[in-house]
């Protein structure tokens, strides 16, 4: 957002820029598309995973060295600088199914992704363990505390490295 020039609600920031920006956000069904949740899960994975495919792509053999070869460069500099947001992903299925599904996903994001930055909001506690297989991922808690002032509710949250 701050790369957009929006408003970062912080006293401090650093900031990675990014070449693109993947997003899985949401949960619910489509009727007008007669999809389910799962099923809109699944397409919108596969548009990122297909995205972030299609940036790493480099020139097959018989390249000229020329322009090409330096456009393809550019894509795969733009997957590695990448920034990928997924909320939540498996809620659609089963706790059991949602949970493997959610696991072999993001693998294949940490494998495709080199140095992209991933973000995953997750309520799988599986999940979690990931952080003891890849060395790069790092495990984060948000907690919060609501206050009241003048009939208003506000929260407050933080970032722990748990």
């Amino acid at each position: 957002m701050a790369q957009l020039g929006c408003f970062v609600p912080a006293e401090a920031a650093a900031l990675r820029p990014a070449a693109a920006v993947f997003s899985r956000l949401g949960t619910g069904d489509s009727i007008e598309c007669g999809a389910s949740t799962f099923e809109l899960e699944m397409k919108e994975m596969a548009y990122i995973l297909g995205g972030m495919a299609q940036q790493q792509q480099q020139p097959g053999p018989g390249g000229n060295g020329g322009e090409e070869e330096a456009e393809a460069g550019t894509a795969v500099a733009a997957a590695e600088h990448s920034l990928v947001v997924i909320d939540e992903l498996g809620r659609g299925t089963s706790a059991s199914e949602g949970a493997a599904l959610c696991w072999a996903i993001t693998e294949e994001v940490l494998g495709m992704g080199g140095a992209a930055f991933c973000l995953l909001a997750t309520h799988f506690e599986l999940i979690t363990r990931l952080e003891t297989v890849y060395p790069t991922v790092k495990k984060y808690n948000f907690p919060f505390s609501r206050y009241e002032r003048k009939e208003k509710h506000f929260f407050s949250y933080s970032a722990t490295a748990s």
